[in-house]
């Protein structure tokens, strides 16, 4: 990255003229020199603090630029300019310099373009550029492309530089039947469509660009109006220990039934709400209801050992007065800040806008534990883990899906959790859904699970039960991870027709502590058994009828009680190898 020019600002100097010194590169302030289209005449029509065009103005010279059409072939381009992280300068360093920021934009601006060319300002941060003739969609984004390279070196904020990202909108005009609004208000859609998709980038308008912003902001409305009404509600997916087979946490999901589109899904609604700005009221009502919740539901048994899990998203974080809102929360509720763990995903650690240290640190000295969420699946760093104050971190459901057919992806969890159990961080696999996942987890030493293979999100009239009883029974999950382990080594062995290798396990598994269960019968598959004084591999037959249906049902080896050396409770009949 180029290195930064310190900014000072002038005593004296003048608001309407730039000041060039805002870490702008020699080359550009160089064009200080030419005339930025402010002088006595018009004054009114120019912005008093960069001295750039108004609205006004510039509307006026688009109309001007569409009435050239008339006369010869050409076309007129507008692009409209918002800056992602201006808030962030007048947050972290002060409005006067948000204002010396402004002014020093029309330089970099002019670098871009032609001496002819206009730049406006609109208020705020949002920038125009009217280019005429420049060559169609092609020659708009050259334009827009040598307007991203001007401002690739990060402002100098003393010893802080703060990087630059631009969202551009592009309308190219081709016809002069057009108003002057129309295409400014192209160019503005497709700006917000950019920032839509995250920003630092541009967008080129077309018909079908508007729909689906306008679909968006129709969206966003709905959103906003549906905050504090039933539209709104919360299911809670249970995060479970796989050694006690018991739920230890309950996570907070949010969910809209939209009166008119039905069920949206989260990955529709919640970037947006981030976008916008709508996620701050929201994600207080999601708090605040999940808390509530929660209290009730745990009733008289609010000495069991469960916590609530809210997510937060980097606005949230970002939001100075969330540690008190969570304080007043807890206590109205009567959960108590020990009860709540924050979730947050890497993404917030490494905005380059604000350092969220501090707000992670407000948030820890209220009591709550701090989660990081999606590990592996942002800017990871161990850094982050030994400056933040994190309690716990999730693996990235994408990392857990793929073990079994991806071996990256199991190299990274087997990387994942000797480190986390090294820096003293609880690890949680999330998105588990199968059997084989729970059991290789397990043998790699992951310790809490969260996925529909233990219960899929449900609403707390009916997950309540679980909340309850949190501390004292398991999860509806029969069979302990270490059993499903043992099974895996079995069924190899049975394929191999190794009857030492597989009496090995089935002494280790008792030697453990799952004890088992006498059969015999009718045959039913291939299985290993017990013969006079000797293990080998042969046929495995039953007594009972329903036990001998749901064996033959799975073509099942072996039958023991899933019994685990340190939960007792539970004596459901289950396998200890597939045969077959």
């Amino acid at each position: 990255m180029p290195s930064s020019t310190p900014y000072t600002e002038p005593s004296g100097s003048d608001p309407a003229q730039p000041s060039g010194r805002f870490g702008t590169p020699p080359a550009i302030r160089a064009l200080a020199a030419s005339d930025l289209e402010g002088n006595a005449r018009g004054v009114a029509l120019h912005d008093p603090l960069t001295g750039l065009p108004d609205r006004t103005l510039l509307l006026d010279r688009i109309g001007q630029a569409l009435g050239r059409l008339r006369r010869r072939e050409a076309t007129v381009s507008l692009m409209v300019i918002d800056f992602d992280d201006f808030k962030a300068v007048n947050t972290r360093f002060g409005h006067e310099s948000g204002d010396a920021f402004l002014r020093d934009v029309p330089l970099r601006l002019r670098s871009a373009i032609r001496a002819d060319d206009t730049v406006a300002r609109l208020g705020g941060d949002d920038f125009v550029l009217l280019c005429e003739d420049v060559g169609g969609e092609a020659g708009s984004v050259g334009v827009v492309e040598r307007v991203l390279q001007a401002f690739e070196e990060p402002l100098a904020m003393g010893d802080d530089p703060l990087a630059v990202r631009l969202s551009i909108g592009i309308a190219i005009a081709e016809s002069s039947n057009e108003t002057a609004e129309a295409p400014l208000s192209n160019a503005t859609v497709a700006m917000y469509r950019a920032k839509i998709k995250g920003g630092d980038g541009f967008e080129v308008y077309d018909s079908e660009l508007r729909e689906r912003v306008n679909e968006r902001v129709g969206l966003a409305r709905d959103l906003r109006d549906a905050i504090g009404t039933d539209q709104l509600s919360l299911h809670y997916q249970p995060i479970v220990d796989l050694g006690t087979q018991r739920v230890i946490s309950m996570e907070a999901l949010l969910r809209w039934n939209h009166p008119e589109r039905g069920r949206v899904a989260p990955d529709q609604f919640v970037l947006l709400a981030e976008e916008t700005g709508i996620i701050v009221p929201l994600g207080r009502w999601v708090l605040d209801r999940a808390c509530t919740e929660f209290a009730q539901a745990l009733g008289d048994a609010g000495d069991r050992r469960i916590e609530l899990a809210v997510n937060l998203s980097p606005r949230q974080l970002a939001d100075t007065g969330l540690p008190d809102a969570l304080e007043q929360i807890v206590q109205r509720t009567g959960l108590g800040p020990g009860r709540v763990a924050l979730e947050i995903t890497e993404t917030a650690l490494t905005q380059e806008r604000d350092d969220p240290a501090e707000r992670l640190w407000a948030l820890k000295r209220k009591g709550v534990r701090i989660v990081l969420d999606d590990f592996g699946s942002g800017f990871s760093s161990l850094g982050h883990l030994r400056r933040f104050p994190i309690d716990a971190i999730k693996i990235d459901r994408s990392f857990i899906a793929g073990m079994g057919t991806q071996s990256s992806d199991a190299a990274i969890v087997s990387a994942i959790l000797p480190m986390a159990r090294a820096l003293d961080l609880a690890v949680v696999a999330e998105g588990v859904e199968t059997e084989d996942k729970l059991a290789h987890l397990y043998a790699l030493g992951c310790r809490h699970a969260q996925g529909f293979l233990f219960a899929p999100p449900a609403p707390m009239a009916e997950i309540a039960p679980l909340v309850r009883a949190a501390g004292t029974s398991e999860v509806q999950r029969p069979i302990h991870p270490e059993l499903r382990v043992r099974q895996a080594h079995f069924k190899a062995a049975l394929a191999a027709g190794d009857a030492e290798q597989a009496s090995g396990v089935i002494s280790a598994a008792l030697s453990a502590g799952f004890d088992g269960v006498a059969v015999q019968g009718q045959v039913i598959g291939p299985a290993l058994r017990y013969i006079g004084d000797e293990w080998e591999c042969g046929r495995l037959g039953v007594a009972d009828e329903h036990l001998a249906a749901a064996i033959a049902e799975r073509s099942l080896a072996i039958v023991f009680e899933a019994m685990s050396p340190d939960s007792v409770e539970s004596r459901e009949p289950v396998v200890l190898a597939v045969a077959g």
